[in-house]
């Protein structure tokens, strides 16, 4: 069975910045999972996205699943260093941050058998789901700043025909050995996710847009070549950003959601 859990939050509390497009990733990857033959989907949006509901979820997915089962986690909103970043977060203490040891310790739950993805759509993405050396802090001590603000000018990205070459752009991803799931991360470690403005006048993160247009289309590639072209096409828009792909070397090799 195919089954997942997305949380997506656009109103965020001032003084974080609100963002545009994450309910319209969330309405975009809910239909790209379902042609992917992915059969319960749950989700928590905006104000239900706390930090009680993103990891209630999560756990509940990943208690949830059996041997032979696909489950994909996606988040799509604020991200920090070291974490994610619910409804319910101050961004003067940091509380309520889920961090990457909380999302990898679930993780570390999942039964045998059981394939895993996991799609971090905000900054700061890579290594979400593995504990990093050191957590920095929301807020800059010198500026008194939370670390993540909406570019002041959005990209235009126009619709595309599809265009998949034979081979996508090749792109070394991470090979952590001892991962028991595959993290697409919107961003690297350290890095920023943007969101664009599309010729329709709606706002999307960029990383999903082209995530969820090759997950739909090229149905026998592998998670490796996903990210290569996902990568090469979020460049086109926006060179400095940096996805990242982490897991296994098998599981980098397979095909998702089989």
């Amino acid at each position: 069975m195919r089954k997942a859990f997305i949380a997506a939050i656009n109103a965020y509390p001032a003084p974080i910045p609100i963002r545009q497009g994450s309910l319209n990733d969330l309405a975009d990857l809910t239909n790209t999972l379902q042609i992917r033959g992915f059969t319960s989907l749950s989700s928590v949006t905006d104000g239900a996205a706390t930090r009680f509901g993103i990891l209630t979820g999560l756990t509940a997915l990943v208690q949830g699943a059996v041997s032979g089962d696909s489950i994909l986690f996606a988040f799509v909103g604020h991200g920090t260093p070291g974490g994610i970043c619910p409804v319910d977060t101050n961004p003067y203490t940091g509380a309520n941050v889920i961090w990457d040891h909380e999302i990898g310790s679930i993780l570390d739950g999942l039964p045998a058998g059981v394939t895993c993805d996991v799609l971090l759509g905000c900054c700061y993405a890579g290594t979400g789901t593995r504990a990093m050396a050191e957590a920095m802090p929301l807020l800059s001590e010198k500026k008194g700043e939370f670390k993540e603000k909406l570019p002041k000018i959005r990209k235009l990205i126009k619709a595309q025909p599809f265009d998949i070459p034979i081979q996508p752009t090749p792109k070394v991803a991470v090979p952590v050995p001892d991962m028991n799931h595959c993290l697409f991360a919107a961003s690297s470690e350290n890095g920023l996710a943007w969101e664009v403005r599309m010729t329709d006048g709606s706002v999307r993160g960029l990383h999903t847009i082209w995530f969820c247009y090759v997950v739909r289309n090229a149905l026998t590639w592998s998670r490796a070549q996903v990210d290569s072209y996902v990568s090469a096409k979020v460049k086109l828009t926006v060179p400095t950003q940096n996805p990242q792909l982490e897991g296994s070397a098998s599981e980098l090799a397979q095909v998702p959601f089989t």
